[in-house]
């Protein structure tokens, strides 16, 4: 499910001033309120989006509150369709009403798929699932919601909620005879709402939050030994070192929330034979050097990370969310339909960018965009530029190599003899000898193309201030084949 299918529903909803008394009524109905007025009081945190309050009225407005319409919000949406989206986009809010929230006990977890069952149904879902999936034990009890999307199975909320407790044979029989559906805001009201009362509910997202990850803190040596042994066994050293990862979380400008980050990119450069046990140990170790990094950043920080309260694994993210636009792309691109490639190129280059990920081929899809640009414009720089960037990243691609020659020869290959008096051929002829100038002299820069806010040249700005190394390891052959445009 992309970032975004949510939150504009409710941006939608929160806007619209026709809804403004069913929300009125959603509040007092959730929070149980005399009037509205009392919501500042007795829900202080409300209007902190990272609270536990905002995030989980949210969350049960669109998908359990009842309109006057008798429809819930995600259900007038997708009868509405208010933004005109395309069928395609629109199947995806048809799919999402049904979904299934509860309470899941974790059969196995590894990045990219979670085996959950349903403690009150017996049914059991392997969910696609990638951020989540390492803090995920077996045994383990979760709060969450699933749904078929497309086909496969995921966890349609913005957060994933640990009871970081197992659930006795007893618990799960009294669960497994109330067939009916456990509701959001009773969950809520069972682990929260009592903190409301006090004036101080639970915020699990605070940045400064020392508990954050639950691991324990060793020195900083021992931490970087940890992890340097996890990236052997993933095979990712050819890539980057644990020093260059401990620098990327002592950055100034990585938050502690976003120390997922490192892991993020970990997780895409791992070989494809990791098994599960070398994601969770990668995982582990990257957590463990953070918490010793920020140990020695601040000195306060009890050694003892325990944290009994439920935890939020929140704003879940995709590592391989790029696949199957990437491959759909490469369909496209073998069938000379180029446009639509290069529209699931550039969706490939925004969903790397959002979940600040990476893989260890990425060059080639740089080479493959710059590829069908110069398949719909023969004497395209942008084009050229993007199979640039492709050797910058990787300068043994043969592939970027052989299309930069064989579109080069383009530009010295309009004779005037021969074009004679076809005033097109020689207008072309004249563009491409000038563009043979600029390529000749080097002055293609993204900001001279005018690619400042083109998706593949944000994500390289990115990716490059990684410093990885993606020439050192070897590429897979592939059977791409220049495509020549008659």
């Amino acid at each position: 499910m992309r970032t975004g299918t949510i939150s504009n529903l409710i941006e939608y909803f929160f806007q619209e001033e026709q809804y403004s008394f069913e929300i009125e009524k959603a509040l007092k109905e959730f929070f149980k309120l005399k009037n509205i007025g009392e919501l500042s009081e007795k829900v202080p945190d409300f209007l902190d989006v990272n609270s536990a309050p905002h995030r989980y009225f949210h969350e049960w407005f669109v998908y359990e509150f009842k309109l006057t319409s008798g429809r819930t919000p995600l259900g007038e949406w997708y009868d509405l369709n208010p933004f005109k989206i395309s069928s395609s986009e629109l199947a995806v809010y048809a799919d999402l009403q049904v979904n299934y929230f509860g309470f899941y006990e974790v059969v196995s977890s590894v990045p990219g798929k979670v085996e959950v069952e349903n403690i009150s149904s017996g049914d059991s879902f392997k969910v696609r699932e990638y951020k989540a999936a390492p803090f995920l034990k077996p045994k383990e009890v979760i709060i969450a919601r699933v749904a078929l999307v497309k086909g496969r199975y995921e966890f349609v909320s913005g957060l994933v909620e640990t009871t970081d407790v197992a659930f006795s044979d007893r618990v799960k029989k009294i669960f497994s005879k109330n067939r009916e559906r456990v509701s959001l805001k009773e969950v809520y009201h069972m682990y929260h709402a009592h903190n409301d009362k006090e004036g101080s509910s639970v915020d699990m997202s605070n940045d400064n939050d020392p508990d954050l990850f639950n691991k324990p803190i060793l020195s900083i040596t021992e931490a970087r030994r940890n992890l340097h042994q996890a990236m052997v066994i993933c095979d990712i050293l050819p890539f980057v070192s644990a020093k260059k990862v401990e620098g990327w979380i002592s950055r100034g400008d990585i938050k502690v929330k976003e120390v997922f980050g490192p892991a993020t990119i970990l997780l895409g450069l791992a070989g494809d034979g990791s098994s599960e046990e070398d994601t969770k140990f990668l995982i582990d170790s990257i957590m463990t050097l953070s918490n010793a990094i920020r140990k020695e950043q601040n000195s306060d920080i009890d050694d003892e990370l325990i944290d009994n309260k439920p935890r939020f694994i929140q704003d879940t993210i995709e590592i391989f969310a790029w696949r199957d636009n990437y491959l759909s792309g490469i369909k496209n691109m073998q069938k000379g339909l180029f446009s639509r490639a290069l529209k699931e190129f550039d969706q490939v280059f925004k969903d790397l960018l959002d979940n600040r990920t990476t893989t260890r081929e990425v060059y080639r899809m740089f080479a493959n965009k710059g590829t069908v640009m110069l398949a719909v414009d023969p004497i395209s720089l942008s084009g050229r530029y993007f199979l640039e960037l492709a050797l910058k990243l990787n300068p043994n691609y043969d592939f970027a190599r052989k299309q930069l020659k064989w579109r080069d020869k383009i530009f010295t290959s309009f004779d005037k003899n021969r074009s004679g008096n076809d005033k097109e051929m020689k207008n072309l002829g004249l563009i491409a000898r000038i563009a043979e100038q600029v390529v000749v002299k080097n002055k293609n820069s993204a900001k001279t193309l005018n690619l400042q806010n083109d998706p593949a040249q944000l994500y390289y700005e990115w990716l490059k201030t990684l410093d990885i190394c993606f020439s050192k390891h070897s590429a897979i052959p592939t059977k791409e084949s220049i495509i020549k445009k008659s």
